[in-house]
């Protein structure tokens, strides 16, 4: 990244998708080389598919150098109902956060966390969870660094 370069984050609209794909693509298959037994590796996808996230998820923004898309992130937002056992939280949980190879390591993934973390701050979100994979070692070491922590494991034996 340049001194020049102009970083921008926001809602993704419907025509980003065609500039999310790759990123997209790149992000699935890195699912489907790591977890053969849960995903597909894919060559292409239909474009219908990220549209149709990006109208569905209130939580899809995508980051620009300039006028550029080099990344995405999209979450949901979630609520735990208070009952005898559990105590009242609200959250949004993302579920991807990626970054075109060239930019990372530029502190553009932290901006895109601090953006999301001022969103939840100004509704009233008391939490932010971040879906990721074991063998994604790297997304980990960034998270904690970020002042995420692990708080559940999952764990699974395939069988068949």
């Amino acid at each position: 990244m340049n001194r020049g370069d102009h970083i921008t984050i926001r809602k993704a609209i419907i025509e980003d998708a065609i500039d999310i794909m790759p990123l997209y693509l790149e992000l699935m298959n890195l699912h489907g080389e790591y977890l053969p037994s849960a995903f597909k590796a894919v060559k292409n996808i239909d474009i219908k598919e990220i549209e149709d996230e990006i109208k569905a998820y209130e939580y899809f923004y995508v980051c620009l150098n300039d006028k550029k898309i080099i990344g995405y992130m999209k979450g949901i937002y979630k609520e735990i109902k208070e009952s005898d056992i559990l105590l009242y939280r609200n959250m949004i949980t993302i579920l991807d956060l990626i970054i075109e190879k060239e930019y990372r390591n530029n502190r553009i993934g932290k901006e895109m966390l601090k953006f999301i973390e001022v969103i939840a701050k100004d509704k009233g979100i008391s939490s932010i969870e971040i879906r990721v994979y074991a063998f994604n070692r790297q997304a980990n070491v960034f998270y904690n660094k970020n002042g995420y922590e692990t708080y559940v494991e999952r764990k699974v034996k395939i069988i068949n």
